[in-house]
């Protein structure tokens, strides 16, 4: 074939494509311009009636058209590294259990509350934060691995949820001591083992279901999303204040209302202004960095150790306690509780240590523990444990103020 023939060739192809699917009456001679944006049925210039789409930079697919004033709750999503992605292999869950019953579980807490103290800073940026971690954890071909994947802004290295759980684990595996024999467990290899099973047990999202009740994955998306969306410190605080103190004294002459700062007084032996004293004071001491709190830390009070310590009582446990708690949440609420449960820790966010110091495991629930709902219960627990003049009636009139 020479070149004119090859030159027919190509036209007729060309004119085969863009006009033979022309209808009739429309002739072969319709010039139409075209434009990118709007696509036409292959072989005619008649307009396409097709979606276009475009692509977040979560990576979901919505039409050109779909609002997009704000973030959607998908973009906001942080999708964190595991054990896999960093080692290059997925350690068995077994690993977990091995490597915390030969460490002390006084360095898994120490651990744990350390972290989450810089995480909780106010202004504290998690991008640097997770870089900090990955300077310190990991070093040679590992460090530039984890160095790499956090370049994706969408990554994270340090996961709250993988923390608490880590400290539930230890008190359930590790001792007061460690194993003296043998080299001594790894942290955060554990850690990153934890990272790697979390949420495993929810279905694949092909297996699932449209319902009215949520499955494995709808719950454990529900989960996650109330488990990192807690309210501000700055918003707990407020609602306190208008909850607790404005609006009694507002609506007094209302028999409905009740004192709440006398009632709980009456149900814990204790003011709010002593829990706020001495909850606030722990949770600045945690935020700003310093979690572990020494003993004589609140001789500047003043304070009988007897009125200091029914406040402590509140706010922390010992081992023991918080051990007991824990295997209750596991009994009762099996595997996902293990995950998602941290009732133990939202009711004790702060441990009392044989030496008299404390350590806040978590700045966040230390300050949802005093200025949230749990202040209620405590009515509510005096009520029912006969041991305070609180009344029934009146706790059931407290809970009723209960807020999410």
């Amino acid at each position: 074939m020479n070149d004119e023939h090859r030159l027919r060739a190509q036209i007729a192809r060309a004119r085969a494509l863009l006009v033979d699917g022309e209808p009739r009456k429309l002739g072969n001679s319709r010039l139409v311009a075209s434009y990118p944006d709007r696509p036409v049925v292959s072989g005619t210039t008649v307009p396409a009636l097709v979606t276009e789409w475009r692509s977040l930079d979560s990576g979901l697919l919505v039409p050109v058209h779909a609002d997009s004033a704000g973030p959607a709750p998908i973009d906001l999503l942080l999708v964190y590294l595991t054990a896999k992605e960093i080692l290059g292999f997925a350690p068995p869950p077994s690993l977990i259990a091995e490597e915390l019953r030969r460490v002390s579980v006084y360095d898994v807490l120490f651990f744990v509350a350390d972290i989450l103290s810089s995480f909780r800073a106010p202004g504290a940026a998690r991008s640097e934060l997770d870089r900090h971690y990955a300077s310190i954890w990991f070093e040679g071909e590992l460090q530039h691995r984890v160095t790499n994947l956090l370049r994706e802004p969408k990554r994270g290295l340090v996961v709250p949820q993988a923390l608490l759980l880590l400290a539930k684990l230890a008190l359930a595996h590790s001792n007061d001591q460690g194993e003296r024999e043998g080299d001594p467990g790894n942290i955060v290899l554990a850690l990153l083992t934890i990272t790697q099973y979390l949420g495993s047990g929810a279905e694949h999202p092909a297996q699932s279901v449209v319902g009215d009740t949520p499955g494995p994955l709808g719950r454990e998306i529900i989960a996650n999303q109330y488990f990192n969306s807690p309210p501000s410190e700055v918003h707990l605080m407020a609602r306190f204040i208008r909850r607790w103190r404005q609006m009694p004294a507002e609506h007094r002459d209302d028999p409905q209302v009740i004192d709440l700062a006398q009632a709980y007084k009456d149900a814990t032996g204790i003011t709010l202004d002593d829990l706020m004293t001495v909850g606030l004071a722990l949770w600045a001491s945690a935020a700003g960095g310093r979690p572990h709190v020494p003993a004589g830390y609140f001789s500047i009070l003043n304070w009988s150790s007897e009125r200091l310590d029914r406040v402590l009582h509140l706010l922390g446990a010992d081992l023991l306690t918080l051990r007991l708690g824990v295997k209750e949440e596991i009994d009762l609420y099996g595997e996902p509780g293990l995950q998602w449960a941290f009732s133990t820790f939202e009711r004790w966010p702060v441990v009392r240590l044989a030496d008299g110091s404390l350590l806040v495991l978590d700045p966040k629930l230390l300050v949802t523990r005093i200025v949230g709902w749990l202040p209620l219960f405590d009515i509510k627990a005096g009520a029912t444990s006969g041991k305070r003049s609180v009344t029934t009636k009146t706790a059931k009139q407290a809970e009723q103020l209960r807020q999410p």
